[in-house]
């Protein structure tokens, strides 16, 4: 059976890579990176459009799950549960919720990027950096995400996140462990006034 499944991985990343078979080895070097990627941890750096500044630290587990914490002074946790997405301020005990859809990291939740869901408008090397951009071919008006890594060694470093509008926010990874174990629990949403579990709708 382990024997089955390890052949359809196979067969499965090959039939990806061959999809994008017209860009150039290095973009089937990252977009096999992306497809292989379960989990992530990283802490991170992030500046807005205005140049705006907040750390914190940020949780991925595919598909359709994540955790972003940012620091004081903001003190605001953003999770997914894989069905909506909670924005919680502790402080003032306060949340609002979202659809998945509505998140520009749903370019980064997807379980595999293929050529018929993705389309890569743009590929750069720049000295030792490779930065490819990629927007959905099914929703266009989602904006678009640029992942930039570092050639050697291999690494993500950064990506940015377009809204349609020209908005961009940059996030700047740093200690990045990929497919680390992380507990199921962190991406449990709570009501910060109870405790209580939101269900899921």
């Amino acid at each position: 059976m382990e024997k089955t499944i390890k052949l359809i991985r196979i067969f499965f990343i090959f039939t990806i890579l061959t999809a994008f078979q017209n860009q150039p080895r290095e973009v089937d070097k990252i977009i096999y990176f992306l497809n292989s990627l379960d989990t992530l941890s990283s802490e991170f750096v992030q500046i807005n459009s205005v140049g705006e500044v907040t750390h914190g630290k940020i949780l991925i587990n595919k598909p359709s799950k994540f955790r972003i914490e940012y620091k004081d002074p903001n003190d605001i946790l953003i999770i997914c549960d894989g069905f909506k997405v909670a924005i919680i301020n502790n402080k003032l005990k306060s949340f609002s919720t979202y659809s998945i859809a509505d998140t520009p990291l749903n370019f980064f939740l997807k379980e595999k990027i293929t050529s018929e869901s993705f389309e890569i408008i743009d590929f750069q090397k720049k000295e030792n950096l490779f930065i490819v951009e990629i927007m959905s071919k099914i929703d266009k008006d989602s904006g678009k995400i640029k992942f930039i890594f570092e050639e050697n060694p291999f690494q993500l470093k950064k990506w940015i996140l377009y809204n349609p509008n020209g908005d961009k926010i940059g996030v700047t990874l740093d200690n990045l462990r990929i497919n680390p174990k992380i507990n199921d629990q962190l991406f449990e949403i709570k009501d910060p006034n109870n405790k209580i579990f939101l269900e899921n709708f």
